[in-house]
């Protein structure tokens, strides 16, 4: 087993983890993130299974499995994301996005979606961890207090 590259002046490499996805089990939303979740949406509607939580600015990959028909309201996140489609599909307005979709969102970008009919699961990667949630009301106050300000 290799331990550390020759021109390594550390002497040792950074930890490699490995996940499967028996490995980990599912929440509820409700239980994962520490934000109102909206009313509407059932506990088991949208669930969670985080692989690397992302802490310190370390990489974040979470597994989101949604409902039939479940939307997920309007909102922005702090962060780059990109989610890959792994089953069943998700409607961005007018687009369609089936499993094998690559969906690219940039931070502090409002946008919102509804699962298919036999509802959708994605895996969701940021550069580091974020959880944070910004719902379209407060993005559009803190966007006017901006241009105010």
């Amino acid at each position: 087993m290799l331990d550390s590259l020759p021109d390594d002046p550390g002497g040792v490499m950074a930890k490699i983890e490995f996940h499967t996805a028996g490995s980990l089990d599912f929440s509820p939303v409700s239980q994962v993130v520490d934000y109102d979740v909206d009313e509407d949406v059932q506990s088991n509607d949208i669930m969670l299974r985080i692989f690397s939580p992302g802490d310190d600015g370390d990489l974040q990959l979470f597994e989101v499995k949604l409902a039939p028909d479940t939307d997920v309201e309007a909102h922005a996140h702090q962060q780059d994301e990109i989610m890959y489609v792994t089953s069943g599909e998700l409607r961005f307005g007018n687009r369609v996005c089936p499993a094998g979709s690559v969906i690219v969102i940039p931070g502090m970008t409002l946008y919102g979606f509804v699962a298919g009919p036999e509802g959708g699961s994605f895996l969701n990667f940021r550069a580091q961890g974020d959880l944070t949630y910004i719902s379209k009301d407060d993005f559009l106050a803190q966007r006017a207090a901006s241009a105010d300000g």
